[in-house]
C-alpha cells in the first residue's frame, strides 16, 4: 500500500530550481535612509512653522487694532413695509 502511495504522487511541475537572493535584495540602502530623513527633517521644520504661524494668528498680529465702538457693520437698509 505504501508503495501504491508513493508512486500515486505526481512530481511538482515545473521541478524546482534553487535560486539565489541577493543580501541587499529587499533593504532600500542609503539612498532609501537619506530620502526618509530629509522627508523627516521637512515635516520637522513645517510643523515648528505652522506652529508658530498658528501661535501669531491666535493673538491677533502686532497690526490688528481692536474695533471702535462706531465701526460695528452697516444697518440693513432695506425697505420694510
Amino acid at each position: 500500500m505504501n508503495l501504491l502511495v508513493l508512486f500515486g504522487t505526481p512530481a511538482p511541475s515545473p521541478s524546482p530550481t534553487v535560486v539565489e537572493v541577493s543580501a541587499t535584495l529587499g533593504s532600500p540602502g542609503l539612498l532609501g535612509f537619506v530620502v526618509t530623513f530629509a522627508v523627516a527633517v521637512a515635516l520637522v521644520l513645517l510643523a515648528r512653522s505652522m506652529a508658530g504661524h498658528l501661535r501669531r494668528v491666535s493673538r491677533g498680529g502686532p497690526d490688528q487694532d481692536p474695533p471702535a465702538p462706531g465701526d460695528g457693520p452697516a444697518p440693513d437698509r432695506t425697505e420694510q413695509r
